[in-house]
């Protein structure tokens, strides 16, 4: 079969490679579109090598139709349209015991520890499969998987109507916070970001004010309009960031716009150690809580694009075929402003 081979750093070839074997209980997907996520660009420049084996096929955002089902499999049969949760638990630590399965010590990831969607195709265990609705659009079925992070960070900020919000970064997953928040009717909805393209689609799907950090300084313009008062909900999407003179990082930002009794969700993964003041946090009472990839949101993610909630369109930004694959990864470092979200045709 076809793949997009990481072979290594900064480098992918088009290669013919082995089949995937059927298992018991296991799947054999045709994907049919991949999307590129932010980690998968982070495992593309070398920043996974102790944990991302080369030749590795990436890819944990896809959906496609089943091609082989396997022993004791019973829920999908040949032909069946089909999304992959990717995060595969060991089902045996504290943490999965007690239901948080996504931050499991041991946690895989299909597409990252191993072979994933950039691929003719992909083996996957039936627990992971989720069925895509037929009126829904294939070339928008790798957003699943982004849109189940999303509902995750709004499990995690227990948001409710009416609530207002400030999303800190407007890249994939801010976008796709974006886009779920404001499905839950919060008031108002603040998008920060440095780059006018991303903000540009930040208000496209509802970002009520929109902020440029590099233009204006969001914890003043925020307060300002909020009259002092603050947010109810923070969320940290931005993960590295650059530094500005006079501007907080996004972690101490966030806390500075809340609202005291506010709740802050980081999902950002930069490597840069972030100051932060905790005095005026702990006369806040700030609650601050981590949000890591999904746990069991992904049938509440496919609900939502099945009952055209949700904007696919508008944050995937291009469909390449498979065989562009490297170019699309350069093309994505180096022109921020236009492009968010790349899918591949495979």
């Amino acid at each position: 079969m076809k793949a997009a081979v990481l072979t290594g750093k900064r480098k992918i070839e088009i290669q013919d490679i082995d089949s995937p074997t059927c298992g018991p209980g296991q799947v054999i997907v045709r994907p049919e579109f991949t999307g590129i996520c932010g980690t998968d660009q982070h495992v593309f420049n070398g920043e996974f090598e102790g944990r991302v084996a080369y030749p590795a096929v990436l890819g944990h955002e896809f959906g496609g139709r089943v091609l082989k089902t396997g022993v004791d499999v019973t829920g999908f049969c040949e032909g069946d349209r089909v999304v992959a949760d990717p995060i595969i638990p060991c089902r045996r630590c504290t943490a999965c015991h007690e239901g948080h399965f996504n931050a499991c010590r041991s946690l895989k990831l299909r597409g990252i520890d191993l072979p994933g969607g950039m691929a003719e195709e992909v083996v996957c265990d039936e627990w992971q499969l989720f069925r895509y609705p037929e009126p829904l659009a294939m070339e928008h079925s790798s957003m699943a998987e982004l849109y189940s992070i999303g509902c995750h960070c709004a499990v995690q900020a227990r948001l409710a109507p009416g609530d207002t919000v400030a999303v800190f970064g407007a890249g994939k997953v801010g976008l796709s916070v974006i886009d779920v928040f404001k499905q839950v009717g919060v008031h108002t909805l603040f998008a920060v970001d440095g780059v006018g393209g991303r903000l540009a689609k930040a208000e496209e799907l509802g970002a009520d004010i929109c902020i440029n950090p590099f233009k204006e300084n969001p914890v003043e313009k925020i307060l300002d309009i909020t009259e002092g008062e603050g947010v109810d909900r923070a969320v940290e999407a931005v993960g590295h960031y650059d530094e500005i003179s006079e501007i907080e990082p996004p972690v101490s930002a966030c806390g500075s716009v809340l609202r005291s009794g506010g709740r802050m969700v980081v999902l950002g993964q930069g490597p840069q150690r972030t100051p932060l003041f905790l005095k005026p946090l702990v006369w806040k009472e700030i609650e601050i809580i981590m949000s890591r990839v999904s746990r069991g949101e992904f049938p509440r993610a496919v609900r939502l694009m099945e009952g055209g909630k949700l904007h696919p369109a508008t944050i995937i930004t291009g469909i390449y075929p498979l065989e562009q694959a490297g170019e699309i990864f350069e093309m994505l470092e180096k022109n921020k402003e236009d492009h968010v979200k790349a899918v591949l045709k495979i």
